[in-house]
């Protein structure tokens, strides 16, 4: 029941807010979170590419962390949905404009590892690591790693 009237009223929310208005797409963003427990993945999303959309119409920059995190959510939702290989191309411009980032290494190195491809996986993995700063964050990504770390080659 909560999350049922939660997506009706982010509809609702949704369908009068101003496009232009600062936060939209994070309320795009907490909408696909509802939509997802309610196990509507198609609607959850659009709501995600919806998000990215609104941080780039607002003059958004492709490396800003905005637009980063909202790509993250975007290919994060496409590898549990079983659409790894759609995660990579929504990866390509992140890793295009900011190839270093460990929160677009992260995802892109579990959706390799969901296509099998063990080896690009990890090379994704080690430079998630590479780039995060603070050893405790390092560690935590390493649990979350650990099983494209220890695969088998194919």
């Amino acid at each position: 029941g909560q999350y049922e009237a939660a997506a009706q009223k982010y509809q609702h929310a949704l369908a009068l807010a101003d496009p232009g208005y600062w936060r939209l797409a994070d309320y795009h963003g907490a909408y696909a979170c509802v939509l997802g427990a309610l196990d509507r993945q198609a609607e959850a999303r659009t709501q995600l590419e919806l998000a990215l959309a609104a941080e780039l119409a607002q003059g958004a920059a492709q490396n800003s962390q905005g637009v980063l995190i909202a790509r993250y959510f975007l290919a994060d939702h496409m590898v549990r949905c079983g659409e790894p290989q759609l995660a990579l191309q929504a990866l390509e411009t992140a890793l295009q404009h900011a190839p270093d980032h460990w929160l677009v290494r992260m995802v892109q190195a579990e959706a390799l590892a969901a296509l099998g491809r063990v080896e690009e996986a990890r090379q994704a993995a080690e430079a998630c690591f590479a780039n995060v700063a603070s050893a405790d964050k390092r560690a935590e990504l390493r649990a979350r790693l650990q099983a494209i770390l220890e695969a088998a080659p194919v």
